[in-house]
């Protein structure tokens, strides 16, 4: 049929523009970025929070970690595997991160399509390819871009399970979706709690039995779980600490000590932490350069570069863990509201200083002004699909698996709410946002 021939034809000029976008962004990097040297590439790859994923991508370059880590092991482990594949140290991980942004981008179109139609699925794919902030943050040594990926595609099974029929058909893409969260909860922890939002939208889906959602709810739970709590056994048995990272009761007691205005955080960096750490730990806490040379062998990472010749893990937790309780009984109004105010920052613009990027100060302002309205024209998109009711008639389990993805990213990351923290989110925005501007269309498809 004619409209079978127009929508195949659509779907494969996206495909195409994808496809160029794609070779255009690894042929800069490579180009431009890689021709950089000494400082200069330091400057473009590496972000405050980027010395501890290459430190423990040292560590396991051996195939073995040497004590409890403060992050997480998937993207230090790509960094292991990719690091010196190229001349250029980590170039080889930054190209990896481009095929990434591809890859979110098809998701894009996968659950826009069956919604939409191709032409929606079309402008969600290119959308993501140019958006500002894929672009910029995927030439940062960062774990952001690639657990965005991980959350579209989960997104994309979970939704798949919601439509199919009952029985395995359902059972399987859910168990799918749950341990692709749980390879991103091993990512960054900060999406943990994402394993509530398929309940919480099976509560308020029509048309399933209650029987599959039990079973449904119960295997994409299950599945997220498996990963994270393999990797606490392993810390168990090695370590003799059940803990995910040495972040998490770290994480809580700066985050409650900032919000509750009793410290701030180049405060509790520079003095309580350490003061804090010294308690726990044995010698001398060592700090690292950016240049990420290799850490003794043995040592505990205590994050932000820092490094001591070993810890007890069960104690430094312990004693960050009572330092947020009190500072929560202290100030919890304050503290909960801290984690709600910051949610427009995740819509700021995302680029931010471009003077070391070159070219002349009109240039610069004008894509920064470009960057900021690809923003406004999200919001407005999203805005759109709300009030369209084509829109949220064809799409509304991508509106409420967006929406109840957002809730749960913005409250967890909210007291550092920023672009490079919406990127969980970020590729459902822009789903949502392409079904908004060709919500018209697609209604007389």
């Amino acid at each position: 049929m004619p409209g079978d021939r127009r929508s195949a034809r659509t779907g494969l000029a996206a495909a195409a523009v994808v496809c160029l976008v794609l070779f255009a962004r690894l042929a800069a990097v490579y180009g431009v970025l890689g021709r950089s040297e000494g400082d200069a590439w330091i400057g473009w790859v590496m972000a405050p929070d980027s010395r501890d994923y290459v430190y423990m991508a040292d560590d396991l370059s051996d195939g073995r970690l040497d004590s409890v880590s403060f992050r997480t092991p998937i993207y230090p482990l790509l960094i292991a595997l990719t690091q010196h594949l190229l001349s250029k140290r980590w170039l080889a991980t930054i190209l990896v991160q481009q095929i990434a942004v591809a890859l979110t981008a098809a998701a894009c179109w996968s659950i826009v399509a069956g919604r939409s139609g191709r032409t929606a699925a079309s402008v969600a794919a290119i959308a993501y390819m140019v958006c500002p902030l894929a672009i910029i943050e995927s030439v940062v040594l960062l774990p952001d871009i690639l657990l965005g990926m991980a959350v579209a595609w989960a997104g994309v099974l979970w939704l798949r399970a919601l439509d199919a029929p009952p029985g395995r058909r359902r059972i399987v893409p859910s168990a799918l979706s749950g341990l692709l969260l749980g390879a991103a909860t091993l990512v960054k922890p900060s999406v943990f709690l994402l394993l509530l939002v398929p309940p919480a939208q099976l509560l308020v889906t029509r048309g399933i039995p209650g029987r599959d959602k039990v079973l449904t709810g119960a295997a994409v739970v299950l599945a997220a779980l498996c990963l994270p709590v393999a990797w606490r056994v392993g810390n168990l048995v090695r370590f003799g600490s059940p803990f995910l990272t040495t972040q998490d009761s770290f994480e809580l007691a700066g985050r409650f000590l900032v919000l509750s205005g009793r410290d701030t955080q180049e405060s509790f960096w520079l003095r309580r932490a350490d003061s804090l750490e010294m308690i726990a730990a044995s010698g001398p806490i060592v700090y690292e350069d950016l240049a990420c040379t290799k850490v003794p062998q043995g040592w505990a990472g205590l994050g932000g570069g820092r490094f001591c010749p070993s810890v007890d893990i069960a104690r430094r937790d312990s004693l960050f863990r009572s330092i947020a309780v009190s500072t929560f009984m202290q100030a919890p109004l304050r503290i909960i509201a801290g984690h709600f105010d910051r949610w427009p920052w995740f819509l700021a613009n995302p680029v931010g200083d471009l003077g070391r990027a070159g070219g002349s100060p009109a240039l610069r302002a004008a894509v920064r002004s470009g960057s900021m309205a690809f923003q406004i024209a999200l919001a407005a998109g999203a805005l759109l699909a709300l009030l369209r009711r084509g829109v949220r008639t064809r799409a509304s389990r991508l509106l409420v698996f967006s929406a109840l993805t957002f809730v749960v990213v913005a409250t967890v990351t909210g007291p550092l709410a920023g672009t490079r923290y919406s990127l969980p989110f970020y590729w459902a925005l822009v789903s949502v946002a392409a079904c908004g501007w060709t919500g018209a269309k697609a209604g007389r498809q």
